[in-house]
């Protein structure tokens, strides 16, 4: 059986329309997913501000101005240099 002109056209035209189909989809699911990528690092980079923004206040609440009336309505006090003492622990080999 011989193949005929048009059957090669129209062939052809699937194989055409097959690959353009293939490129669109690809090109359709790589905008998708710069779309997440980019809502992912904006949502990185608001929770690390946040995180900045909670570690100075930590770091604040860590101060000898906040903790020491604390300690001092609890009865505690904070100990002087000299009240330090080290101590030596032995390292098992």
């Amino acid at each position: 059986m011989r193949v005929r002109g048009r059957y090669l056209v129209i062939a052809w035209t699937a194989v055409f329309l097959a690959a353009v189909g293939a490129i669109v989809f690809r090109t359709r699911a790589g905008f998708r997913m710069q779309e997440r990528v980019t809502a992912l690092n904006d949502s990185i980079q608001a929770v690390a501000g946040i995180r900045g923004d909670v570690e100075a206040k930590v770091a604040a609440l860590k101060s000898l101005p906040v903790l020491a009336p604390k300690a001092a309505a609890l009865g505690l006090r904070f100990a002087s240099d000299t009240e330090f003492h080290l101590l030596a622990v032995p390292v098992a080999h």
